[in-house]
């Protein structure tokens, strides 16, 4: 009988637990864990109880029969030892918690943010205060390329020796990827943008894209929508290393002027983070 009660225990106890991780739902996961525990809290006395008197395959634990006392003194020592349980575990993760936002908190007030704050259609690379950065067109022909001007500012704590550790594109026509590039550690030149930057600071970065306004090979291969990624490197006032990405989708290609003017874009800022 002991062994049985025992053994049906384990069972609902997994049951339940594992129902417990399945839930998605932080609420469920509670209830579930919580009845689980309790179920383990409640009949672990009662087991013990029922082999302190009856014994365990026929052997006696004990040479004689527990009193009233004794249950409720057992019964005091462990209420107290599980509640000094669970209030540890309170404890710790409060603490954890804790920790946690403190570290964030620390994170935001010593990291240095880049937000994207608009992008144009470049005339030419000659643009004041503006990094500069050609991907080769195959072709080598005019005609084809496009120069966006990206602006962006920056926030929260100074900037100091920023680079462009990755670059990439992505052409889609109709909704189908066609054409990809992807330049680690590129280069552009750096020489009109300040080493050490303020909040509030802002700046430009000049990308020329090959095969936008045409493709002589496939006109058939133009794009009407292009995903580009840039990473920065960059370090704040204390020297910590710090790295962020910015995704950049536009839409409706072609209907930019080739001129200088407004482009049709969508843009999610990936929070900043330490190296």
């Amino acid at each position: 009988m002991f062994f049985k009660i025992l053994f049906i225990t384990f069972i609902i106890s997994f049951i339940l637990f594992v129902i417990a991780f399945i839930f998605k739902n932080n609420i469920l996961k509670i209830i579930f864990l919580s009845i689980a525990i309790l179920s383990i809290v409640v009949i672990i006395p009662l087991v013990t109880d029922f082999a302190i008197n009856n014994g365990v395959l026929g052997h006696s634990l004990v040479y004689s029969k527990s009193g009233p006392e004794n249950w409720f003194s057992f019964m005091g020592s462990y209420i107290g030892a599980i509640a000094t349980i669970i209030l540890s575990t309170v404890s710790l993760w409060q603490n954890y918690r804790y920790k946690k936002l403190s570290d964030k908190i620390t994170s935001l007030t010593l990291l240095p943010e880049i937000f994207l704050n608009s992008i144009k259609i470049a005339q030419g690379a000659t643009e004041k205060n503006a990094a500069y950065y050609i991907f080769e067109n195959p072709d080598n022909r005019g005609g084809e390329d496009r120069l966006y001007l990206f602006d962006f500012f920056v926030m929260n704590k100074h900037i100091i020796d920023l680079s462009f550790a990755k670059c990439s594109y992505t052409y889609y026509k109709d909704n189908v990827q066609y054409r990809s590039e992807e330049k680690h550690d590129f280069k552009p030149s750096l020489s009109k943008l300040d080493n050490f930057m303020p909040p509030g600071k802002s700046f430009s970065l000049i990308i020329s894209l090959p095969k936008v306004t045409s493709n002589i090979k496939d006109p058939n291969k133009i794009p009407d929508k292009i995903k580009l990624m840039i990473n920065f490197k960059y370090k704040n006032q204390y020297n910590m290393e710090c790295s962020k990405e910015i995704y950049i989708t536009f839409d409706e290609v072609l209907s930019c002027r080739t001129t200088s003017g407004n482009v049709n874009y969508q843009v999610e800022n990936k929070q900043a983070h330490f190296i």
